[in-house]
């Protein structure tokens, strides 16, 4: 049984067994065959549908076992299968609250799949049953490498911007050259339509020197990409999957495609000029310098090429080929060790502590549920600045921030942090600054709760003399759209653009968010009924310029 991001339940089979006082007569026998059919075919589902809070998450639990419903003969038959139907989706809610083998939960469709991925890359298949209820692919009876490209290639054409926070965990779980052999020229494919989705164009086949704002993307980039983290480590010993010059076009292709993944990941709305396809190239060749000079390292170790064996070293270490050396960049990062499930841990950014988790994760890991979707969360009372993500995508900001990266930076997530901040100052002009890292603001630019803040970083070459420009559009929107109707009987007069923001951004939330990811969640008390007529709180959906899918929620 599965229910959630679903138009409607999957209910796999329901199964009866009726107990009566007295043999039944045909008419009877029939009446009772009836009624398991209805039951499936409408009521039951009707009941799931209700238990649901919130529509993207897929919950699968492989079975339940109802109480059993005593009923009189003469009972009607619409009201037998309403108190029946209330009677199981009472099993289902409960069961649905327990941790254990038979429940798995996920926040969308999109984290089903990417477990499908870590799990098969770590030869795990204990919870086959729930993808294919979630309508993924069969993975029991087929090579994994085939179910996992099947999968990335339905979701290049459904959800394209999930192939980032894919990458990015499995980067993060170790995996990436295995999971890179699998594709093959299928990733290629699908890097190049998450590309165009996100804005970008296809790279330019000139080269173009490289200058400063191309040095500082793809410095950002070597300093926050874990997926480009995960290439640099790989690399020297996988240089026919990773190194651009060692193997052909195919893998000069495939290097090409995961530098572009690494921006789509750290600075999305740079794909948008052509600053991102220099940015590749000066990344590309960076790594193939790298690779170069480490093939050419292990082979002065041992005194021959690379291969031979030197027979006359001294160090017991070099008496094997050195493929089989420890290299310095494979070592285990600390920050990558294999977590509860066996594998390493994909929601632990290199450089950070563990990660909040609430008590039902904790409860989760230890009954082997998945660890995709166990996301950082935490609490804001500027919840509400998420609502000015619709009117700042109709300023026409990103564009104009891509086509200036020298007067608004290269970094549009800092960018974007930055007005953030000066948002809520102009809300609240006598308060002291906002923090930098409060929940909000961070997945304002597209980051989870847990996320350095985007803004420390001095990528801009001009003062921030583009914030009043950009404050002012962002209100001219706001002006537009939102009419006040109701006081909301707090003594709130909207007389003056700090109180105009104020309405919409003070507002209690707590933001959850991972790779890719963020929701926020609002007290149903706080609905705002000007607020909900000028569409503010509709979800945004994918945001191009910050790369990540962002839903509201009351509840």
């Amino acid at each position: 049984m599965t229910f959630g991001s679903a138009p409607t339940s999957s209910i796999g089979s329901v199964h009866a067994t009726w107990r009566v006082p007295q043999t039944l007569s045909t008419p009877e026998g029939e009446r009772l065959d009836a009624l398991a059919m209805a039951l499936e075919a409408g009521p039951l589902a009707d009941a799931l549908d209700a238990i649901v809070r919130n529509p993207s998450e897929v919950v699968c639990i492989r079975h339940i076992v109802a109480e059993p419903l005593t009923v009189r003969w003469a009972t009607t038959d619409d009201e037998l299968l309403h108190r029946w139907a209330r009677q199981i989706g009472d099993a289902v809610s409960g069961a649905a609250r327990a941790a254990d083998s038979d429940v798995v939960r996920y926040p969308s469709l999109r984290h089903t799949a990417i477990d499908l991925v870590l799990s098969l890359l770590a030869g795990d298949r204990s919870r086959a049953w729930a993808w294919t209820m979630a309508g993924l692919p069969q993975a029991v009876g087929t090579s994994p490498d085939a179910v996992v490209r099947a999968v990335v290639e339905r979701f290049a054409v459904d959800d394209p911007s999930w192939l980032v926070p894919l990458i990015v965990e499995v980067a993060r779980g170790g995996s990436l050259s295995r999971l890179v052999e699998w594709l093959g020229s299928s990733l290629v494919a699908a890097v190049d339509t998450a590309w165009l989705h996100t804005g970008g164009s296809r790279p330019a086949t000139a080269v173009e020197h490289a200058g400063p704002s191309v040095d500082a993307l793809a410095a950002s980039v070597r300093a926050r990409s874990a997926i480009w983290a995960g290439v640099a480590r790989s690399a020297p010993a996988q240089r026919h999957v990773f190194a651009s010059n060692s193997a052909g076009a195919e893998v000069g292709a495939t290097a090409r495609s995961l530098a572009r993944l690494s921006i789509l990941e750290v600075e999305p709305a740079s794909a948008r000029g052509s600053l991102a396809s220099r940015a590749v190239t000066a990344l590309v060749d960076a790594l193939d310098r790298t690779s170069d000079a480490s093939v050419g390292q292990r082979a002065s170790r041992v005194g021959t090429a690379p291969g031979a064996v030197d027979r006359h070293s001294s160090s017991s270490g070099e008496h094997a080929p050195p493929a089989q050396q420890a290299d310095p960049a494979q070592q285990a990062d600390p920050a990558q060790q294999a977590g509860p499930a066996g594998r390493a841990d994909p929601q632990r950014p290199a450089g950070t502590s563990d990660e909040p988790r609430s008590a039902a994760d904790d409860s989760n890991a230890q009954h082997g549920m998945p660890s995709v979707g166990r996301a950082a969360y935490a609490s804001s009372v500027w919840g509400g600045l998420l609502f000015l993500l619709r009117p700042l995508g109709e300023t026409g900001f990103a564009e104009r921030a891509a086509d200036d990266p020298h007067g608004y930076g290269v970094s549009i997530r800092s960018a974007v942090g930055r007005l953030a901040r000066a948002l809520i100052q102009l809300a609240v002009p006598d308060a002291a600054p906002p923090d930098p890292r409060d929940p909000a603001v961070l997945a304002f630019c597209g980051l989870p709760p847990d996320a350095d803040d985007p803004v420390c970083a001095p990528d801009r070459l001009e003062p921030d003399r583009w914030v009043a420009a950009e404050l002012a559009s962002v209100l001219d929107v706001l002006r537009r759209d939102l009419v006040i109707t109701d006081p909301r009987g707090d003594g709130l007069a909207v007389r003056t653009d700090s109180s105009l923001l104020l309405r919409v951004v003070r507002r209690p939330a707590r933001i959850v968010g991972d790779a890719g990811w963020i929701e926020a969640e609002y007290d149903l008390d706080d609905v705002d009924v000007d607020v909900r007529r000028a569409g503010l709180d509709l979800d945004p959906g994918f945001v191009p310029c910050l790369g990540v899918v962002v839903r509201f929620r009351y509840v």
